[in-house]
């Protein structure tokens, strides 16, 4: 059974200055990477990695094409991480057709120390997802003039909104109204940290980043 309306959706995935990115060949990858990437403890995440060969049951070897293998951050000291997206149905459908399938790639992987986990449409869409969908898209975007003002208010004040942050800044309320898209850009890389669970609007509580 082909799945041709989950995997219709065909790109790459650009992060300016890293080496995080590469192609996705469905929604669900797409926008799991975008999950992992505002995730405070990934370094990187990489689409399309890595192809290993993994030894069947039967002796024989195949190829496997993980969805994105993730690196933490040195100071945590975990494994690297690689990530099958599936959607429930087509979950389903093969663990009845090939039930020995996943536990022999995590095995393969495991000895070469590396962990796996396989995650549906609902990990991915979570609650939070569209917050982040929000603030990813503007990751790319050129950074403004009063990005460190802002990350240095954020510090000094952990925890202040958005709309007060804004109106104590010294700046124009033209000015003013420019720095929201930095505020949410900065959040995409990690300067800044806000709860995705919650409405991004100027009531967002600011927090610093891990960066």
């Amino acid at each position: 059974m082909r799945y041709h309306r989950f995997t219709n959706v065909r790109g790459t995935a650009t992060v300016e200055n890293s080496a995080s990115g590469g192609h996705y060949r469905s929604k669900l990858e797409r926008d799991g990477f975008i999950t992992w990437m505002l995730n405070p403890e990934v370094a990187q995440a990489r689409l399309q990695k890595p192809r290993v060969k993994n030894s069947n049951s039967d002796g024989s070897w195949k190829r496997y094409t993980g969805d994105l293998l993730v690196d933490f951050h040195p100071k945590l000291q975990r494994r690297q991480l690689v990530i099958e997206f599936k959607y429930a149905k087509e979950l389903a459908h093969l663990k009845k057709t090939e039930p020995k399938r996943y536990l022999e790639i995590a095995a393969y992987l495991d000895s070469q120390k590396r962990d796996f986990l396989i995650q549906t449409e609902e990990h991915v869409y979570a609650a939070g997802f569209p917050m982040m969908r929000f603030v990813w898209d503007h990751r790319n975007k050129k950074m403004h003039p009063a990005s460190q003002e802002i990350i240095a208010y954020v510090r000094a004040n952990p925890g202040v909104s958005l709309g007060v942050m804004l109106g104590i800044l010294r700046i124009e309320r033209i000015a003013r109204l420019e720095l929201i898209p930095e505020v949410w850009r900065l959040v995409s890389t990690h300067h800044l940290s806000v709860d995705f669970k919650k409405v991004l609007d100027q009531s967002a509580k600011l927090h610093p980043g891990s960066v």
